[in-house]
């Protein structure tokens, strides 16, 4: 198996409700650092599932041209995505919700110019049973119709890298059956206008280390590829809420083309070029 050794920020032991913003002046998170492993995804005898780990990687042609126009990222992509995840999961309903950007590591002209929140370098999941259920859903379905109607909800979660591998900084995402519940802590994310949040707040997810966790990454993302994973699954019995976070691939050629980071919402980036992200699609199994 490959592997690589990179440093991840875990959230510290903190006194305060941690709070996460495009404002830095609002931030308040206090950070741990730790090197850990992770495994090259690609080189495991059987590949992770979405059932299993909570992740996989799909091949997905795009017939997209330009990812910095919304107009084709918000109708065209997102019923892509759509296919893409009904055909992943044989699911009776996908619906894809509004949100997805491009995103950059960075703060360059170019970044704020997309209006993108910056990049979450930190172990983090975008849901918490609040938000999946009262900020999320609403966006694509009546909640009490939705849970009436089917027997299973799963909020999942794609990342694509808009520029061609070698990637420096590539997505981990976490095992979701090794993580614990006990190690995730409710926190806030703020966006303020200058992203285009217009000041919103939602709940999210942070994570204290634990050296139980297994982590996974998938080198070297080919445009033709997309990382598909769980954000949030409303059967409690099944792996989800995948803990996840950009990091340094220190594997990676100096000058290597950039890659993802994370996002809130629908999810990603990358870091002078961009990344798309991740656009957040709930499947639906009727009862």
């Amino acid at each position: 198996m490959r592997t690589v050794t990179a440093q991840l920020n875990y959230l510290a032991r903190m006194s305060a409700r941690p709070v996460f913003s495009s404002d830095p002046a609002l931030t308040n998170l206090e950070l741990e650092p730790h090197e850990v492993e992770i495994l090259d995804a690609r080189s495991l005898a059987e590949p992770p599932s979405l059932e299993r780990e909570g992740l996989t990687v799909a091949r997905h042609a795009t017939a997209l041209t330009d990812f910095r126009d919304p107009d084709q990222v918000e109708g065209p992509y997102l019923r892509e995505v759509e296919d893409l995840i009904r055909t992943l999961t044989g699911a009776a309903e996908v619906r894809a919700s509004p949100g997805a950007v491009a995103r950059f590591t960075d703060r360059s002209d170019e970044a704020k110019a997309a209006r993108t929140a910056p990049a979450a370098r930190f172990v983090h999941t975008d849901y918490t049973d609040v938000s999946a259920r009262g900020h999320f859903l609403p966006q694509v379905m009546d909640p009490a119709e939705a849970l009436g109607r089917y027997r299973r909800i799963v909020v999942y979660q794609t990342w694509r890298a808009l520029s061609g591998p070698p990637q420096d900084i590539p997505l981990a995402l976490a095992d979701g059956r090794s993580v614990d519940f006990a190690d995730m802590v409710t926190a806030d994310t703020v966006l303020n206008d200058d992203y285009g949040g217009i000041g919103q707040s939602f709940e999210y997810s942070m994570c204290r280390y634990s050296p139980g966790h297994r982590w996974l990454y998938y080198r070297d993302l080919a445009p033709g590829e997309v990382i598909v994973f769980k954000g949030y699954d409303f059967d409690p019995n099944r792996p989800a809420r995948l803990v996840h976070t950009a990091f340094d691939d220190p594997s990676a050629r100096p000058h290597a083309p950039p890659a993802p980071a994370s996002r809130r919402g629908p999810s990603p980036s990358s870091r002078i070029e961009p990344c798309m992200p991740a656009s957040r699609s709930p499947t639906m199994s009727r009862r």
